[in-house]
């Protein structure tokens, strides 16, 4: 399985990505034409902890991935959350604001996810509240540019399998 990994820049949207050879040689990954992946707007990814979650490839977000969370706090230089019944803790990298949302500050934080039998270590995720969504994970500009992926928007699941049970009925806000 390749990994390939984030180095984080000066600026908070931009890293360079590397790929690791089975040696473990580190190799500056290269674009190209032919390497392109095909997916729709959802795919299936593999999220250490969690296991398989429906993400939505965000194209029109250029900052960062997002996950769900149902409840979380920063203690320390960690942020523990929970998703359903898991509790996670993972290392704390500060806060961003999102205009999207009405100037929204958000808790940032990595994460390493598995897609298509590769694995992206230290992405760059904010945890948010996503409880009106049927995609628990956005994947952002970013990402999909570092996997080469080009966007089928009218298809969901070609690069990956749909998971069984899944459908895209907006999930119902507590209480509802």
């Amino acid at each position: 399985m390749d990994i390939m990994t984030f180095d984080e820049f000066g600026s908070s949207h931009l890293w360079e990505a590397f790929i690791y050879d089975d040696n473990g040689e580190k190799l500056k990954s290269k674009r190209s034409d032919s390497l392109h992946v095909r997916c729709g707007y959802l795919e299936t990814i593999n999220i250490n902890g969690i296991g398989e979650v429906v993400a939505k490839m965000d194209t029109g977000n250029g900052s960062f991935c997002s996950i769900h969370a149902d409840s979380f706090k920063v203690d320390g230089d960690m942020v523990r959350w929970k998703l359903g019944d898991i509790e996670f803790e993972t290392p704390y990298i500060g806060k961003c604001n999102i205009r999207n949302r009405g100037d929204e500050e958000r808790i940032k934080t990595r994460l390493n996810i598995v897609f298509k039998d590769k694995i992206y270590e230290n992405i760059p995720f904010t945890i948010a509240r996503r409880n009106n969504s049927y995609a628990e994970v956005l994947l952002n500009r970013i990402f999909i540019n570092t996997i080469n992926a080009v966007i089928d928007p009218s298809r969901s699941f070609i690069a990956t399998h749909r998971p069984s049970g899944f459908t895209k009925k907006k999930k119902l806000k507590s209480g509802e």
